[in-house]
């Protein structure tokens, strides 16, 4: 059936509308990957990519335009920085992946929750690669409003989103202390939102194993 549905609608470079598959050749060279680790409040960050322009139109397609062939990119490189990230303190427990969360009136404009859209995306593809002890827990939420943070400082993003997480009582919490969590999210900058999170889930006595992001700021791992 797969193969009969690329026939009739053959897959297109997302970026550039080149006939062959979702991101041709040429643009994924234009993106550079992320090996270096960071560390944000003690906890492992690991990137799939580091950001640029070609990353920042990735995520806007897929967080702004609901683009899924976009949002498969980024799950890729999701995927790469899960694979990179330190898991070995997990044991045998079960993975859950943490969204970093937007703001309830952001999903409602928008009609999905990216960051879970995203979540989802990882999931499937590390259960396909056999690992089926992953979940998805959406533990936090936002409990206030949030300026948007593409013009602002580093001081000012992390006072923008200080206290601004609050744990989400639908989130399997109860589930999710007994294994290890991942934070994730589309980019980080600063870190000021991964701080945040990181600061919520801890206050809550949950000790989050690790954090991954598809782009990175090239700023945050020198």
């Amino acid at each position: 059936m797969s193969t009969i549905l690329e026939l009739l609608f053959p897959s297109r470079c997302v970026i550039c509308d080149d006939p062959g598959i979702q991101l041709c050749t040429l643009c994924r060279s234009n993106i550079t990957p992320s090996f270096t680790k960071a560390e944000i409040n003690c906890v492992e960050l690991r990137a799939g990519a580091l950001y640029g322009d070609l990353v920042s139109q990735l995520i806007l397609m897929a967080k702004e335009e609901n683009i899924a062939a976009a949002r498969n990119v980024l799950v890729d490189l999701l995927v790469d920085a899960y694979v990179k990230l330190d898991r070995r303190d997990a044991g045998n427990q079960e993975i859950f992946l943490v969204p970093i969360p937007s703001s309830q009136s952001a999903n409602r404009k928008r009609g999905y929750r990216h960051s879970y859209l995203l979540a989802q995306g990882v999931r499937e593809r590390i259960r396909r690669s056999g690992n089926a002890q992953i979940e998805i827990a959406e533990l936090l939420k936002v409990n206030r409003k949030i300026s948007d943070m593409s013009t602002l400082t580093r001081e000012q993003r992390a006072s923008n989103v200080n206290q601004a997480y609050s744990i989400n009582p639908r989130g399997r919490a109860g589930q999710a202390e007994g294994g290890a969590l991942i934070l994730l999210d589309d980019l980080v900058t600063t870190g000021s939102s991964m701080m945040e999170a990181i600061r919520c889930l801890r206050a809550a006595k949950m000790w989050p194993l690790g954090a991954i992001s598809a782009g990175v700021s090239p700023h945050l791992i020198s």
